[in-house]
């Protein structure tokens, strides 16, 4: 069965690893959620997408767009990421209909109960694009209200060009959230360098004493 983009992490080219970034998600993800925020161009996904296949933390991957300011959708989409990230559970999370509008906050808890305890453990749900969602829509009450059911071990990763909107003030206060921001994000010329290196080879030379990249993802160091 073919599955939807919305839910399915990126391909990722041959990527240099930012072993610096690494680091910094291993310390933020000691928190519930981790918050990647920059502008465009800065390589949130890709570092996200490397990191956690490196770590080779099952993943629940969810490209957020304009139409999940309807509650439906996210709901019914969130429902098959996690079908694609534990094919073997047996899941029964309830459909999003009109009637439960008046109790949204009852039935986000139990959905979110019941996702966070069929999923494998340490696995790491990332809503991509999230600056894609309107700053009214429902959705940011019923994801603020989803942290509380994060477990033990499992984490939430946001990947936006924005910082946490009002809503989850709160959550940043009590540490709830991470924020890894464009400054931590901004690529370093050790690193720049390295990036070039490992999408254009041919481009440098080969003498050892000229070589300062570090290794891409599957593929071993070799300066």
């Amino acid at each position: 069965m073919a599955v939807p983009a919305k839910i399915a992490p990126p391909r990722l080219p041959k990527v240099y690893v930012r072993t610096r970034l690494f680091r910094d998600l291993d310390r933020a993800l000691k928190h519930p959620v981790v918050w990647i925020t920059a502008p465009a161009g800065y390589g949130k996904t890709t570092l996200v997408a490397s990191y956690l296949k490196a770590r080779k933390r099952p993943t629940l991957w969810y490209q957020l767009d304009e139409g999940d300011a309807d509650i439906a959708t996210y709901f019914h989409y969130l429902g098959l990421a996690a079908k694609r990230t534990a094919p073997r559970v047996h899941w029964s999370l309830p459909a999003f209909t009109p009637e439960y509008f008046a109790a949204l906050p009852v039935f986000a808890r139990r959905y979110f109960e019941q996702l966070a305890a069929r999923m494998p453990a340490r696995t790491v749900a990332v809503l991509d694009n999230f600056q894609a969602v309107p700053p009214e829509a429902l959705l940011h009450e019923v994801i603020h209200n989803g942290f509380a059911q994060i477990l033990e071990g499992m984490s939430v990763v946001i990947i936006s060009r924005y910082p946490p909107p009002a809503v989850y003030v709160a959550d940043r206060a009590n540490e709830v959230i991470a924020v890894i921001d464009h400054e931590a994000l901004r690529l370093t010329e050790a690193e720049s360098i390295g990036i070039c290196r490992a999408r254009r080879p041919s481009w440098w030379p080969k003498r050892r004493d000229s070589c300062t990249r570090a290794p891409t993802v599957g593929r071993p160091h070799s300066c």
